[in-house]
């Protein structure tokens, strides 16, 4: 035994006996200052402790009555630690030349220094085992860099100053195994010293295939219950209450898919229960960092939470080095004529998880965008309808919760399991409320997401919808924060609308270049007119689910004030409000299916279209009316005024002004000219602007170009066509 080494070497292992053979035999030949190796053996039945009796006598050999995990034995190793400098090693990791020799110096030259990471490398291939990437380190910049890595502390590869391992208080033991390191790391920054990455200290890291499958602590669904659980228990401990509930919902979410896909559903179950059980000490014991320290902790991991452009960064560095722009990756696009289903013959396939919720307007876009999609033999679907609850399944089984809570639950679920099942070349959402659920796969995965409305505009129209806005609070923002980060992580965004657009760039920042407004649409050839048997007065005709929001009642006060005997009223909704409203010349359709042929007859055999909405994100029943020939009262809000160009296909008025839309209606009831007139041109607006099929195509090449921009194959040297006016109209131009 050395009577006064300068480092000692601290070895946790449990039944490791090959690996930790191999370990000592590689350190048994390190060329360094005089240092001691120390084993703690967790009470292993493979031999080791002979082994090291008979082969390494030198080795100081502790063994444990029973295995308290890695952190209780790293724990141990340091107390018996003779030298100030530390280093830490797992059974199947060792020191390269230079690396102790490389740890001791940095360590006793600098006095702020606590904690030194080093580079490992796979045994394997030989290649850098770089796990710093998704933290927000990409390999290819900061691997021969050094930086500040206080979020995280190496547990089998790196070096301690031994004072300051032991006035943090050392690895937690209640963690046992994983998150353990990070854990530390808080501490450690939190006493005022520093953790650094050192690309000139290199370990070497076999593989864990080499593991017996008897070692059923290091099985894959063991180390997950271990992560799921820590994870929570170290966000509580660390950071800002309200950051903590954001995080918790978040990686609920996120770590069931993981779950799934690794086939461990018990570990995500316990890990997640013992979690919430173990907070009670968590919260006994929180040590909340100062701002200072929070940043230092959250430098790369969790800034993304606060600056949230971070996450399309390390979204860039994964394939490409400069963000997807549609001018440039996808020039055909914001051009309305596209008319056929594109193939740059690239790649034979593109496998495409469609997440789509079915809701309001959204089924209709859904099913004219399944038809489209049958023209591109290149695209394989994964469809995921999502309706936001499932008969008989379990959350719904859940009574303590909300019934909207229970739909958010459902909704963020079923897109987990949907993205853990199959792996896809590109995601396409068709509202954002489900991409919140998919942050991870969104930060890998080239995504769109076509939207009719933004969460902030939810919030300023959530009275119309019996929502309550979020408020001004911390929590507000914080979900205001990760908003901006699922738009900023996106390859790509499709509002129907301009008025969408502007607060994807107003409220979220967003960057222009990467949204192209794509409306949905009808299929024109089957909402073209056709001759339906017409009663002798003209029809009024009002569609929407929500029968207040849209107006119905205001259509309706009119419709009893002035409009009896000059026309009759025609109804189509679901909404219980229009229950005792059929009478003589009051017509209520229910049970209409989105295309059917029995809702175009309605229409067909309508006079006027009117949609008074207070609120309206888009109103694509306002494009079936322009589609059917009918001139269109609306009123001037949202999407609406994307569809209706007033005085050419129709007339829009104040939301609310009663009065101003019984005008509108009045007025084209006088003037059959008028309204043929303005159905002419309503038709030729909605074919050239509101074709299902020709709209789904340019969402659907929007998604195929991402996915060309991520492999590297998107056709930059094409000649960038310019952007045409959203607002352009049939006839505007001269």
């Amino acid at each position: 035994m050395l009577a006064d080494p300068q480092v000692s070497v601290v070895i946790p292992t449990w039944n490791r006996r090959d690996d930790l053979a191999q370990t000592l035999n590689a350190l048994s030949r390190h060329e360094a200052v005089a240092f001691e190796v120390i084993v703690v053996d967790n009470a292993s039945t493979d031999g080791t402790a002979d082994l090291l009796f008979k082969e390494f006598p030198d080795v100081h050999l502790i063994r444990l009555p029973r295995n308290i995990g890695p952190t209780g034995a790293r724990n141990v190793g340091v107390a018996n630690a003779r030298a100030e400098i530390v280093v830490l090693l797992d059974s199947d990791t060792e020191p390269l030349e230079g690396a102790i020799n490389a740890i001791n110096r940095r360590l006793r030259e600098d006095p702020r220094l606590g904690a030194v990471n080093a580079l490992q490398i796979d045994a394997r291939t030989g290649r850098p085992w770089w796990w710093w990437g998704p933290y927000g380190y990409p390999e290819d910049e900061y691997l021969e860099r050094e930086f500040d890595s206080a979020f995280k502390v190496e547990e089998g590869a790196s070096g301690f100053r031994r004072s300051v391992y032991e006035q943090a208080g050392g690895f937690d033991e209640r963690f046992f195994m994983l998150v353990e390191g990070r854990d530390l790391a808080a501490r450690v920054v939190r006493n005022g010293h520093a953790i650094r990455y050192c690309p000139e200290v290199r370990f070497l890291h076999r593989s864990e295939s080499h593991r017996p499958k008897s070692n059923a602590v290091y099985r894959h669904s063991g180390r997950l219950y271990y992560e799921f659980r820590n994870e929570l228990w170290y966000t509580w401990r660390y950071f800002p209450v309200g950051w903590a509930i954001l995080k918790s919902v978040a990686n609920l979410v996120t770590n069931l898919g993981v779950a799934v896909r690794e086939r461990a559903i018990g570990a995500y179950l316990r890990g997640n229960f013992d979690g919430v059980t173990g907070l009670g000490w968590v919260l006994r014991h929180r040590l909340p960092l100062d701002t200072n320290s929070l940043h230092q902790v959250v430098s790369r991991e969790n800034r993304r939470w606060l600056r949230p452009r971070r996450f399309e960064g390390a979204l860039r560095t994964l394939r490409r080095t400069e963000p997807f722009n549609i001018a440039r990756h996808a020039p055909h696009v914001p051009d309305s004529s596209v008319t056929t289903a594109s193939s740059n013959g690239h790649h034979s396939t593109y496998k495409v998880a469609f997440i789509m919720q079915q809701v309001l307007g959204h089924v209709t876009h859904s099913a004219n965008l399944k038809k489209v999609v049958l023209q591109y033999p290149d695209i394989e679907t994964v469809w995921v309808p999502i309706t936001y609850r499932k008969e008989g399944g379990w959350i719904e089984r859940m009574p303590i919760l909300p019934p909207h809570v229970r739909g958010v639950l459902r909704g963020a679920t079923d897109v987990q399991l949907a993205l853990a099942r199959d792996r896809v070349d590109a995601i396409l959402f068709n509202s954002p409320s489900l991409a919140t659920s998919a942050a991870f796969s969104i930060s890998h995965v080239p995504t769109t997401i076509s939207l009719d409305i933004t969460p902030r505009q939810f919030d300023r129209e959530g009275v119309h919808f019996g929502h309550t806005p979020d408020g001004g609070g911390r929590l507000a923002e914080l979900k205001h924060r990760w908003n901006q980060r699922i738009f900023g992580s996106c390859a790509a965004l499709a509002p129907w609308s301009r008025w969408a657009q502007a607060s994807l760039e107003n409220d979220y920042g967003v960057d222009p270049s990467k949204i192209v407004v794509i409306p949905p649409g009808v299929d024109i050839e089957a909402w073209a007119p056709h001759p339906v048997t017409r009663p002798t007065l003209p029809q009024i005709l009002f569609v929407g689910g929500d029968f207040r929001r849209k107006g119905g009642d205001l259509v309706l006060e009119w419709f009893r004030e002035r409009g009896r005997g000059r026309c009759e009223l025609r109804i189509v909704s679901e909404d219980p409000a229009t229950d005792g409203l059929q009478a003589e010349d009051i017509h209520i359709y229910r049970g209409l299916r989105p295309n059917d042929t029995e809702l175009r007859n309605v229409y067909w055999g309508s006079d006027v279209f009117v949609l008074a909405s207070r609120s309206e994100p888009f109103g694509i029943a306002c494009v079936e009316a322009l589609a059917a020939g009918l001139p269109v009262v609306a009123t001037a809000v949202g999407g609406l005024t994307d569809i209706v160009d007033p005085g050419k296909d129709g007339l829009l008025v104040t939301p609310g002004d009663a009065r101003a839309m019984g005008a509108a209606i009045e007025s084209l009831l006088e003037s059959p000219a008028v309204r043929r007139a303005m159905g002419v041109h309503g038709m030729a607006v909605a074919r050239e602007r509101f074709d299902a099929g020709r709209n789904g195509r340019r969402l659907l090449d929007l998604v195929k170009a991402t996915v060309d921009w991520r492999r590297g194959t998107s056709p930059e040297n094409l000649p960038v066509a310019p952007l045409p006016r959203q607002r352009e109209r049939v006839g505007d131009a001269q």
